[in-house]
C-alpha cells in the first residue's frame, strides 16, 4: 500500500515562553496547554494524493488529537486545527498549539482536504465527497479524500509520525479503437467524456477511518486531456467514492463529432480504497461512427492485479444531460427507432420570472417540437432547488410564459416504450440514440452542416452560411470585388461574404430554412434584450471616440464581428452585417449590422453601394422555416 509519512517535531522552548491559546485547543478535559510547542513537518516517504507526488504548497489539512484510549466522540484536546502546507515540506499550523502541561498521551487525526466546520461534539463523522466536475485541478485533487492515525503519542523530541491513506479510489479511461490507425482520428475528434451512476457523498468515520452511509447519485466530469499511448487515447481519470460496480447502474459516455456513446461499466465488482481501476474502452471506428466492441477494467489495489471483463453497448436507455456538450450544436435530438421522440436545447430564457441560460427538454411529435411543453432540466450557474421549471413559448410574439422549478438539477430522463419522456426510470425503457441536431446541407455532392442554437421560438444557424452553390446545385463565381456581377467572396480567415447580386439571382438558403426577413431580427433582438447578447468575441469601436460595448452572446447567437467585402475584406472588428429578405421572397430590404460602440442595437440600412448601382458583400444568417 502506497503511504505518505509526516513527522510532528516537538521542540523545547525556553522557560517563561509565551503560551498560546486558541478555540482549536478544548481546555474543559481537565488538560492544560502546555509550553512545549507542536511543530510541523513534512517528510514525504511516498505517493500521497492524485497530484503523484506530494502536498503543494497551500494545501489544507484537518487535525484532531484526544487523550489516547478516548473517543473521538468525547472530549478533544486539539479540534479541528488548520495545517496549511508550505514550501519545503512543512506544515504550519493555522495558530500555535503545544503538548498538555500533563504527561498525557495523545492519539492525533488528520485528514485532507481541510473542511471549516468541525464534526459536532458527541460525533465522529465528517461528511465528505467528490466534485461532480473535476475537470478543474483543484476540484480533482480535492476529491481525494486522506485519513492517517497515529496513537499513543507522549510527549517528546521525537517526531510524530502520520501516514495518510487514500479513503477514496480512482478511475482511469482509456480508448481503444480496434484499427491502431484510427487513433488520431478518434483524437482529432476530442471526444468528451463522463461517468455515470456514482454515489457522490458519503460519510467517513474519523476514528476508524470507514466510508459509509453512501448518497447522492450524480454523472463526473474527469479531469485531464486525452493524448495517444501505445494506440489509445489516455488521459483522464476521476476519484471516486469505493462502492459496488453495477452494469444496470454505472456508465460510461462518450460525446465524439456531436453523438453521444454509452457503455455500463460491466465489471460488477467493488472498487475499494486505495485502489485504482483502468477502464479500457474497446472501440471500431467507421464511418457512420464509433461501435463499442467491449470494456475491460484492471483493478489494482497497490499490490495486487485483478483482471475483470464485462460486456459494453452503444445503446442508451438512460440519457444522462451531462453527457451534452454543445460543442457541435445547442440542440440535440433524441430517438427512438430512428424517429425523433425528444429535443434538448442549450438556450437562454429571459422573461420577468426567469433571466438566465438553461437546459430544457421538449417532446418531439410528427417530427415537430412541442415548445408550448418545455421542462428545463437545469438552470445553469444557478444553485438550489430551482430546476424543473415548464416553459411555455408564443411563437407569433416570440416571448415565454414561465413557472419556476422547485427541484435540484436534473440529470437524467428515459424514454419509454411509447417514446414519451419519463425522469423516473419505466417499467420499460426503449433504447434511444442521443445525436446533435445539425442543418445538413447537401449541394451537389458536397455536404455542409451548420450547428442550431434556438433563441426564444426561434432556430437560428449558429454560424454563417459557407456554400458556393445555390440549393439546386448551380455554382456561383468567387469573385475579388463588388460590382462584377452575382458571386461570392472568401476571406483569408475563410469567411463566406455574398452580394445582392447573388442572393436575388437564385435560392441560397436550405432546405427548410430561408433568408430571414426585418421582422425576424426585430423579434429575436426584442427576446435578447441587446445587441451584446448575441455578440461574440472582440469587437472594436466603429468610431475612436464612442465606448467599445461588452459582448456576453448570452444567446449562444455567436455574432462575429467578421467584417464585410467591398474591394477588399473590411471592417473586420468592427461589425458584421446579414441580409435580409423582403416578405415576398423576391426582393432584399436593407442590412441588418451589428456594430460596437455605435449603438447596442442592430443598425438597419442599405448594402447598396452609395454611388453606383451594385450591392456590397455581406454574410447570410438563415431562419428555420
Amino acid at each position: 500500500m502506497k503511504a505518505t509519512s509526516f513527522s510532528f517535531g516537538l521542540l523545547p522552548l525556553l522557560v517563561g515562553l509565551f503560551i498560546s491559546c486558541s478555540n482549536d485547543i478544548v481546555e474543559e478535559i481537565g488538560l492544560q496547554e502546555g509550553t512545549s510547542p507542536i511543530r510541523f513537518s513534512a517528510q514525504i516517504n511516498q505517493v500521497t494524493r492524485v497530484s503523484g507526488s506530494s502536498f503543494e504548497q497551500g494545501d489544507e489539512i484537518g487535525l484532531y488529537a484526544v487523550k489516547t484510549g478516548e473517543d473521538l466522540k468525547g472530549e478533544r484536546y486539539i479540534n479541528n486545527l488548520k495545517l496549511k502546507a508550505a514550501t519545503g515540506g512543512s506544515l504550519t499550523p493555522e495558530k500555535n498549539v503545544h503538548y498538555p502541561e500533563e504527561n498525557v498521551a495523545l492519539d492525533f487525526i488528520a485528514y485532507y482536504p481541510y473542511q471549516t466546520e468541525r464534526v459536532e461534539s458527541g460525533n465522529n463523522v465528517l461528511p465528505v465527497s467528490v466534485q461532480t466536475d473535476q475537470s478543474d485541478e483543484n476540484d480533482y485533487y480535492k476529491s481525494d479524500f486522506l485519513w492517517a492515525r497515529t496513537d499513543n503519542v507522549s510527549k517528546s523530541e521525537e517526531a510524530v509520525k502520520l501516514t495518510f491513506h487514500h479513503k477514496f479510489a480512482k478511475l482511469r479511461v482509456e480508448l481503444k479503437p480496434t484499427d491502431s490507425s484510427d487513433v488520431e482520428t478518434l483524437l482529432a475528434g476530442n471526444p468528451t467524456l463522463i461517468i455515470g451512476g456514482f454515489y457522490t457523498q458519503a460519510e467517513c468515520n474519523l476514528s476508524t477511518g470507514e466510508i459509509a452511509n453512501f448518497s447522492v447519485q450524480k454523472d463526473i466530469v474527469p479531469y485531464g486531456s486525452w493524448s495517444v499511448s501505445e494506440g489509445c487515447l489516455v488521459g483522464k481519470e476521476l476519484i471516486v467514492i469505493p462502492q459496488e460496480l453495477k452494469s444496470d447502474v454505472h456508465m460510461l459516455a462518450l460525446e465524439w463529432n456531436g453523438k453521444i456513446y454509452t457503455s455500463p461499466i460491466s465489471l460488477n465488482e467493488t472498487l475499494k480504497a486505495n485502489a485504482q481501476c483502468t477502464l479500457t474502452v474497446s472501440i471500431a471506428v467507421t464511418d457512420e461512427g464509433l461501435t463499442f466492441i467491449g470494456l475491460t477494467g484492471e483493478i489494482v489495489d497497490w499490490d495486487e492485479n485483478t483482471i475483470q471483463t464485462g460486456n459494453s453497448s452503444s445503446e442508451v436507455t438512460a440519457v444522462h444531460v451531462n453527457a451534452f456538450t454543445f460543442n457541435s450544436s445547442n440542440v440535440y435530438r433524441i430517438y427512438k427507432n430512428n424517429v425523433a421522440v425528444a429535443e434538448v436545447c442549450k438556450e437562454y430564457l429571459h422573461s420577468n420570472e426567469v433571466d438566465a441560460q438553461a437546459i430544457t427538454l421538449y417532446p418531439v411529435v410528427n417530427g415537430e417540437t412541442s415548445i408550448a411543453e418545455g421542462t428545463v432540466l437545469q438552470l445553469l450557474n444557478t444553485t438550489g432547488d430551482v430546476h424543473g421549471g415548464k416553459v411555455v413559448w408564443d411563437v407569433d410574439e416570440n416571448v415565454l410564459t414561465y413557472t419556476a422549478g422547485t427541484s435540484s438539477a436534473i440529470e437524467k430522463f428515459y424514454i419509454d416504450s411509447d417514446g414519451k419522456i419519463a425522469f423516473d426510470k419505466p417499467n420499460e425503457s426503449a433504447t434511444v440514440t442521443a445525436m446533435a441536431y445539425l442543418l445538413r446541407d447537401l449541394r451537389d455532392g458536397v455536404l455542409q452542416t451548420y450547428p442550431i442554437v434556438k433563441i426564444g421560438a426561434q432556430y437560428w444557424m449558429r454560424e454563417e452560411l459557407k456554400t458556393p452553390y445555390y440549393d439546386d446545385g448551380t455554382i456561383l463565381t468567387q469573385r475579388n470585388k463588388v460590382g462584377e456581377g452575382a458571386g461570392y467572396f472568401v476571406s483569408s480567415d475563410k469567411h463566406y461574404f455574398y452580394n445582392g447580386e447573388a442572393l436575388l439571382a437564385g435560392n441560397l438558403a436550405p432546405d427548410n430554412w430561408r433568408i430571414p426577413q426585418a421582422v425576424d431580427f426585430d423579434k429575436l433582438l426584442a427576446y435578447a434584450g441587446s445587441a451584446a447578447a448575441l455578440k461574440a468575441g472582440e469587437w472594436q469601436s466603429v468610431d475612436s471616440k464612442l465606448p467599445v460595448l461588452s459582448a456576453n452572446n448570452v444567446t449562444n447567437f455567436y455574432g462575429y464581428a467578421v467584417g464585410g467585402w467591398y474591394s477588399a475584406h473590411i471592417s473586420k472588428g468592427q461589425l458584421v452585417g446579414f441580409w435580409i429578405m423582403n416578405e415576398d421572397g423576391t426582393s432584399l430590404s436593407d442590412t441588418a449590422y451589428l456594430l460596437m460602440g455605435e449603438q447596442d442595437d442592430f443598425k438597419v440600412s442599405s448594402a447598396m453601394d452609395s454611388t453606383n448601382s451594385f450591392y456590397k458583400g455581406f454574410s447570410i444568417r438563415c431562419i428555420k422555416e
